[in-house]
């Protein structure tokens, strides 16, 4: 016999005997089909539309942040200059 997974030749021991083992027989093979309609369905669930709400503030605020960073040394640099002339 064959399994029906991994294609090794088997005695049929295990279960039914489709399968060779108990890692062969639970894993599932999923269509393109079944994909797409998972992807679609996963950019349509409130979890995912909230994670990348949050990523596109999270971005905003480093931005910002880095904005912040550069106004701070740029007066840093001015006011050193101010005090050396």
């Amino acid at each position: 016999m064959y399994c029906e997974r991994c294609n090794s030749e088997h005695s049929g021991e295990y279960g039914s005997g489709r399968f060779c083992s108990r890692a062969c027989a639970n894993t599932r093979v999923f269509t393109t089909e079944t994909i797409i309609k998972k992807k679609k369905s996963a950019k349509n669930s409130n979890a995912v539309k909230l994670a990348n709400e949050l990523q596109k503030k999270l971005k905003i605020l480093k931005q910002y942040q880095l904005i912040l960073l550069i106004n701070l040394k740029f007066h840093l640099i001015i006011n050193s200059l101010q005090q050396t002339h």
